[in-house]
C-alpha cells in the first residue's frame, strides 16, 4: 500500500509545483476515506455478483402497507392471518422469504387459483441519505377458484387395480375456505364406497384471534367430518364387509409437508358376511358377524424425500395406529402398521452436461442439473394386531394378507396366495407381518431414456406372515426358532426390471426369480414371474 502511494507521488513529482496532480491525489484519497476504502489497493476488483446479491438481501427494509386484492368470497381475516407475518420483515431477504411462504400458505387452502405479490418502494433516495430502512408497499393479489367443481376420473393402484371415482365439490361458500364434497368410487371387484363430508382450516373457526397470531406458526391445521357407506369384498377370505358410519378428524401438517399428524375417530356398523360367489370355509363363516365398532386412529407421516414420485435421496416413515373398542363397541383390538424407506445416491452422472459457473449457494449448475447414476433403496414394512381382553379377537377383515403389493414376485391372484394361515382354499390372514427389501437403481446410457427418467433396477425382497403367539413361543422353544419360522413361512424373490416415473406415482415392469419358500419354484401357484407394479409401490 505505501509503496503504491510513494510510486504514484514519485512519478508525478514534477507536477506538484502546479498543484494539479497533488489536488487529484488528495481528492481521490478523500473519496476513498468517505467510502471506507482508504486502505484498499488502488487496483482492487469490483464485488462479485454473489457479494452484490448478499448486500442487497441484507438491505434494511420496513413494510409500510400491505394490501390484499382479488378476494371476493374469502373472509378478510383468514387471508390476513396468513400474510401478516410479511409486515414483520426487517431486511429485503427476510421480506422475500416471508412473501414466498405466505403465497404458499394461501395456495395450500385450496380455494385460490393463483396468488402473486408485487412490491413498491417509497422514497428510496431520501431514506438512504437519512440512513433509514427502505419503506415498501406490498400488494398480494389472489384469484379465487370456481365455487363448484365435478369430475370423473380413473385411478390405477397396485391393491385395488382400476378404480373409477366420481366427485362433486362446493368450496368457499361461507368464506372460510371450507370444502363440502360428495364422493363415490367403484373398482373391478365391485368394491364401492359413498361419502358425504367436508373440511376446513382450523383457524378459520374464530375470527376474533389477532391477525398475526397464527401467521408465524410452523404448522397448518384442519378439521374434517364425513358420513360414509362402504362395501369391501375380501376375495382371499371369501367374505364381504359392509360398513355404515361416520368419522371426525383433525390434522396438523408442517408447512414444508415433511411432518403430518392425522387423528380420526370413527363409529361404524359392520356387517361381515360370506361372499355370494363363494361361501367360505368354516372359520370364515364363524368370523361373520353384525357388530358396532368405535375406532381411534392416528396416522404419522415423516417425509424427507427429495421427490414424491421418484426419490433419489432421503427417507420416509409412515405409521398407522388403530385402537378399537376403547369407547365402546363389539370389537376390541390394537393394530399397528409401519413402513420405512431409505434412498442413498452412490455415483453421480458426471459429464452429462457442460459445467457452468458456480451459484451463490456454492454448488455448480452441473451438480444441480445432473442426477445420481446409481441409487440404493432399502425398505421395511411391518404390522401387528393384538386383541384386547380375554374374549376379544382380531377379525379376518382386520388382519394382514400378502400379495403383489407388498412383495415383487408374489401372485396378484389373491385366491392362489399360499402365505399365512388358511382354511381350505381361503386365506385367513395373520396378526403379524414383516417384509423388507433392497434395490439398486441405475440410469441408462441412452440420452432419450435418461430424459424420460427410465431407470434399470436390480432388487431382492422377502418377508413372512405369522401369528403373535407363534413368535412368542419361538423365544422359549428351540424348535420354534426364527430360523424354523423362516423356513416354514418365509418367502424371498429377486429380479431385475425397468421403472418409469409418472405424475401419479410410476410404473415398473420386473422379471422375478424365486429364492426361498416356493415349493415348485417358478411353477408355484403363488409365484408370478413377470410383475407389473403400479401407483406408489415402486422402487
Amino acid at each position: 500500500m505505501c509503496i503504491c502511494i510513494c510510486a504514484y507521488a514519485y512519478v508525478n513529482f514534477r507536477s506538484l509545483s502546479t498543484g494539479t496532480m497533488w489536488s487529484k491525489l488528495v481528492s481521490r484519497m478523500q473519496r476513498r476515506r468517505k467510502d471506507g476504502r482508504v486502505f484498499e489497493r488502488l487496483d482492487s476488483k469490483e464485488p462479485s455478483d454473489e457479494e452484490k446479491l448478499s448486500l442487497r438481501l441484507q438491505t434494511p427494509l420496513s413494510v409500510a402497507k400491505l394490501d390484499v386484492k382479488g378476494a371476493t368470497r374469502t373472509r378478510h381475516y383468514l387471508i390476513r392471518r396468513l400474510t401478516q407475518s410479511i409486515t414483520h420483515s426487517s431486511t429485503v431477504g427476510e421480506m422475500s422469504t416471508r412473501v414466498q411462504q405466505a403465497l404458499t400458505d394461501l395456495k395450500s387452502l385450496g380455494v385460490f387459483e393463483s396468488a402473486t405479490a408485487s412490491v413498491g418502494v417509497v422514497d428510496t433516495a431520501t431514506q438512504r441519505t437519512e440512513g433509514k430502512p427502505i419503506a415498501a408497499n406490498i400488494t398480494v393479489e389472489v384469484s379465487e377458484k370456481s365455487p363448484f367443481s365435478a369430475k370423473i376420473s380413473t385411478n390405477v393402484s397396485q391393491k385395488r387395480k382400476m378404480v373409477v371415482e366420481t366427485m362433486a365439490k362446493w368450496m368457499n361458500q361461507f368464506g372460510c375456505a371450507e370444502k363440502i364434497q360428495i364422493q363415490s368410487d367403484v373398482d373391478h371387484e365391485k368394491n364401492r364406497s359413498f361419502s358425504f363430508g367436508g373440511e376446513m382450516p382450523l383457524h378459520a373457526l374464530d375470527g376474533r384471534l389477532a391477525p398475526g397470531e397464527l401467521s408465524d406458526c410452523a404448522v397448518t391445521s384442519g378439521i374434517r367430518a364425513s358420513l360414509f357407506r362402504r362395501l369391501f369384498t375380501e376375495s382371499r377370505a371369501g367374505l364381504v364387509d359392509r360398513q355404515t358410519g361416520g368419522e371426525f378428524g383433525i390434522s396438523w401438517i408442517s408447512r414444508d409437508h415433511q411432518l403430518e399428524n392425522h387423528f380420526d375417530f370413527e363409529a361404524v356398523r359392520r356387517e361381515i358376511q360370506p361372499s355370494e360367489r363363494r361361501l367360505g370355509g368354516m372359520k370364515v363363516r364363524e368370523d361373520c358377524e353384525d357388530v358396532f365398532r368405535t375406532l381411534l386412529r392416528h396416522r404419522l407421516v415423516i417425509d424427507h424425500r427429495d421427490s414424491a414420485s421418484f426419490p433419489q435421496k432421503g427417507w420416509a416413515v409412515r405409521a398407522t395406529s388403530e385402537l378399537a373398542g376403547l369407547i365402546g363397541g363389539g370389537q376390541q383390538y390394537f393394530r399397528e402398521e409401519c413402513s420405512m424407506q431409505w434412498w442413498v445416491p452412490f455415483i453421480r452422472c458426471c459429464g452429462l452436461d457442460p459445467p457452468t459457473q458456480s451459484t451463490f449457494s456454492g454448488e455448480s449448475e452441473m451438480e444441480k442439473s445432473t442426477e445420481p447414476c446409481l441409487v440404493g433403496h432399502a425398505w421395511l414394512r411391518s404390522g401387528i394386531a393384538i386383541p384386547l381382553g380375554p374374549q376379544a379377537r382380531v377379525g379376518i377383515a382386520d388382519r394382514f394378507f400378502a400379495e403383489g403389493s407388498v412383495m415383487r414376485g408374489l401372485s396378484t391372484n389373491t385366491m392362489e396366495s399360499q402365505i399365512g394361515p388358511r382354511d381350505g382354499d381361503f386365506a385367513l390372514g395373520s396378526d403379524a407381518s414383516l417384509w423388507g427389501g433392497v434395490a439398486l437403481m441405475a440410469s441408462l446410457p441412452s440420452s432419450l431414456l435418461r430424459r424420460l427418467g427410465v431407470k434399470a433396477s436390480l432388487w431382492m425382497n422377502g418377508g413372512l406372515l405369522g401369528e403373535t403367539n407363534t413368535f412368542s413361543r419361538s423365544r422359549s422353544d428351540p424348535e420354534r426358532s426364527l430360523g424354523v419360522l423362516w423356513n416354514q413361512f418365509g418367502k424371498m424373490t429377486a429380479g431385475m426390471g425397468l421403472a418409469l416415473p409418472l405424475p401419479w406415482g410410476g410404473l415398473e415392469l420386473n422379471y422375478c426369480t424365486p429364492l426361498h419358500g416356493f415349493r415348485d419354484g417358478v411353477n408355484s401357484p403363488d409365484f408370478q414371474e413377470w410383475h407389473l407394479g403400479l401407483g406408489f409401490n415402486l422402487l
